[in-house]
């Protein structure tokens, strides 16, 4: 009975989430992001109020001989939780290309994310993400490896024209 109750009023706080108070429809914004040992810049687009979609270039780079590219293209639905501030819950695909330890890897993952995102007046705005990762597949050589259940955090910030 309690699940019930606590997924009717989840269900009713996302339906009343498109009253928004930022006008965000149509603004497209460059950000950087940073995640441990990766960095990168992202691309974000607001298609309207609510939907955004998110292309990123990530870069590791690592003393034991690891480099890896990762561009990933990622979609979410956009809720202002508080004054300014966004909540995103979303999900996107990341191609993986480099080397591990030096030997040539490439592969890809598919996961779940959820962030704030603070609005620091009408251009500029500072987040935190959380993505935990369902599935990835890394192949080196003849070998597959796969992973489930890895997560990360990232922190960031965007310029919106």
């Amino acid at each position: 009975m309690a699940k019930r109750v606590v997924l009717v009023f989840l269900i009713a706080f996302i339906l009343s989430a498109p009253c928004l108070a930022a006008n965000l429809a149509g603004k497209f914004g460059i950000g950087g992001i940073v995640s441990g040992a990766t960095s990168g810049i992202s691309l974000r687009s607001f298609f309207s109020d609510n939907f955004t979609a998110n292309v990123s270039f990530n870069y590791i780079s690592q003393s034991n001989n690891t480099d890896q590219l990762i561009a990933g293209i990622n979609m979410g639905y956009v809720m202002e939780v508080f004054e300014d501030t966004l909540l995103t819950i979303g999900g996107g695909v990341d191609l993986l290309q480099g080397k591990l330890s030096g030997a040539s890897i490439n592969g890809y993952s598919i996961g779940l994310g959820c962030g704030f995102e603070y609005l620091l007046g009408e251009h500029f705005s500072m987040g935190i993400t959380l993505s935990p990762m369902i599935y990835q597949s890394t192949t080196s050589g003849s070998t597959t490896i796969t992973a489930t259940g890895i997560g990360s955090a990232s922190v960031g910030g965007y310029y919106y024209f």
